[in-house]
């Protein structure tokens, strides 16, 4: 499992990653981990396709969401939280799919309370882009 270690399908497992060689598919899950991780909604919104779907499973009021400049403001409105952090624990794809596990933390706006929401993606990729998102997460008491 530590870095260097194969992956099931010829790909080599970074940390908790497990991309392969080198694919398009690979260098655009590494650019949306890096994006994430950095807080940057505007790169994160460039590994989505023009008209992507984001379904959130959990929060009725964000439950699908579509088109690239939306999921950007969504991202945005995260990211921009107070002490907000989002950490990939892992990430790895086959073919046209893909998964991650992550956790986002930061801080009420309103009432600074601090929260860390423990999660999982799954992403459906076509012609180098993420044509659709689904997250499942659950809250962990800070």
């Amino acid at each position: 499992m530590g870095s260097g270690g194969r992956s099931g399908r010829g790909g080599r497992r970074h940390g908790g990653d497990a991309i392969g060689r080198g694919s398009a598919n690979d260098r655009l899950l590494k650019r949306l981990k890096t994006a994430v991780q950095q807080l940057d909604a505007d790169e994160a919104a460039s590994c989505y396709a023009k008209n992507a779907l984001f379904v959130n499973t959990v929060n009725p009021r964000e439950a699908a969401i579509r088109g690239r400049e939306k999921i950007r403001s969504l991202l945005r409105d995260l990211f921009s939280t107070p002490d907000a952090r989002f950490e990939v624990k892992s990430i790895f794809g086959c073919g046209g799919w893909a998964a991650a596990e992550w956790i986002w933390s930061g801080a009420s706006p309103q009432d600074n309370h601090r929260f860390k929401y423990v999660g999982a993606s799954i992403f459906q990729v076509r012609g180098n882009k993420i044509a659709r998102e689904t997250i499942y997460y659950g809250s962990q008491s800070q």
